[in-house]
């Protein structure tokens, strides 16, 4: 290889870092897209710019939307939990123990598709569902509270 070719291998693109901030954020989503978008550019070159802190990757989670009188009702309820008499002066939550919380999540019995690690002689798995888009959910139901006692001392919930 020359001299020539060489220096031209090592020599590093020039990037306008500034163009960055008008890019699309769908198309900043992934490096591959912005090295896309910034045309010249690679990935290996996005990876250094990060490493070096010239820009940074952000995770965004999607936040509830609250109008007003969302934001109202909350308020009322979180004042709705503090003792009166302790208002004025220092307030303080009641006691909450006639509470019971509750919680439920749901998942699924399965996905649509499953990757499996198998030997060669093993036989492939095989699951099927009448629909795959419908396929059957399973509930996990949790309720907690402070135990409940009768007046004998017995305890009646736990």
């Amino acid at each position: 290889m020359s001299q020539e070719n060489k220096r031209l291998c090592s020599e590093k693109k020039s990037l306008d870092i500034e163009k960055i901030c008008d890019i699309p954020l769908h198309k900043c989503s992934s490096l591959r897209f912005l090295a896309e978008a910034l045309d010249q550019c690679t990935t290996r070159q996005l990876v250094r710019l990060i490493k070096e802190g010239v820009f940074r990757r952000h995770s965004s989670a999607v936040k509830p939307y609250m109008m007003d009188d969302n934001m109202k009702a909350r308020l009322i309820f979180c004042l709705s939990l503090l003792e009166e008499s302790s208002i004025p002066y220092d307030p303080k939550f009641k006691s909450m123990y006639n509470v019971v919380n509750t919680d439920e999540k749901w998942f699924y019995v399965t996905k649509k598709s499953q990757n499996y690690y198998l030997l060669t002689d093993e036989n492939d798995p095989y699951h099927s569902y009448k629909n795959k888009n419908f396929i059957m959910k399973v509930v996990f139901l949790v309720a907690m509270a402070r135990p409940r006692f009768d007046y004998e001392g017995n305890e009646t919930w736990s």
